[in-house]
């Protein structure tokens, strides 16, 4: 459903002084009252300084890096994008066409700073393997899906190199497209969790910076920003509640037949 031009503000205004929002517009068409939200929040000074702006796409000519940038600009009412991704990166692309497009997007003056996001564990090895020169990582994040149902040694080790690197981890896919959240007798495992706590066990593994997390109303959103900040101190490695969830994301993958933290590939 259409996102209220009402969310960002109330996004903005539930977090602390001095937290920042993380705005992730994909197609800045697609949702007119939430970017018209976000673009009143960029209008003041105060409130831009407080909100990281980011936008993608899966266009890897030079021609269509620009044209998203610019309609992103232009929508949102922004002179620059904090970041900017090379959207679902697969692991049967060409590579240099992704460098390309990394490369196009990061000599941009609109462009704070270069992300990919993928869905595959050899797509995002090879992207941590591009550099501008030795030492220095052609990515400033990456994006993979991180949560409680895409648990495999692949994952971990992915984000075990992105810290290596010093390259953020964004997650994504952290209720497995709200399917966690429903109930789900069959495991004997009690109550399905919460969004926020799908989201505080992805901020809570290694090197993930934030978690992007679509709220479709002012609800859901007061029911999951707030309340998985917190719970990421208590969902971080090693604890019980987070083998807790671990057990049930587990769990449930394997009563669906999939343990896939990235596709098989």
């Amino acid at each position: 459903p259409p996102q209220p031009a009402s969310l960002p503000g109330a996004a903005l205004a539930s977090l602390p002084g001095d937290t920042s929002l993380v705005t992730f517009v994909y197609n800045p068409h697609r949702y007119p009252a939430f970017v018209s939200g976000v673009r009143q929040l960029c209008e003041q000074r105060r409130t831009r300084a407080r909100i990281c702006l980011q936008s993608g796409t899966h266009d890897r000519s030079p021609a269509g890096i620009s044209t998203r940038i610019s309609d992103a600009c232009e929508l949102l009412g922004a002179a620059h994008l904090d970041a900017f991704f090379a959207e679902y990166v697969c692991p049967d692309e060409h590579l240099q066409d992704v460098r390309d497009a990394l490369l196009a997007a990061s000599s941009d003056p609109r462009v704070r700073a270069v992300g990919a996001s993928t869905h595959s564990v050899s797509a995002a090895s090879a992207l941590l393997d591009l550099h501008e020169a030795e030492d220095d990582p052609l990515l400033d994040a990456i994006m993979l899906r991180v949560g409680m149902a895409h648990q495999v040694h692949e994952t971990a080790s992915t984000l075990e190199r992105a810290a290596a690197l010093g390259v953020p981890v964004v997650g994504f896919c952290s209720t497995r497209w709200n399917g966690l959240l429903e109930e789900a007798p069959e495991l004997g495992l009690g109550a399905p969790p919460s969004a926020a706590e799908c989201v505080g066990w992805s901020l809570g593994s290694q090197g993930v910076e934030y978690v992007v997390h679509s709220s479709r109303n002012q609800r859901e959103l007061t029911d999951v920003l707030v309340p998985a900040a917190a719970l990421a101190d208590t969902l971080c490695g090693g604890s019980g509640e987070r083998e807790r969830w671990s057990r049930y994301g587990d769990a449930w993958c394997e009563a669906r037949g999939t343990s896939d933290g990235f596709e098989a590939d």
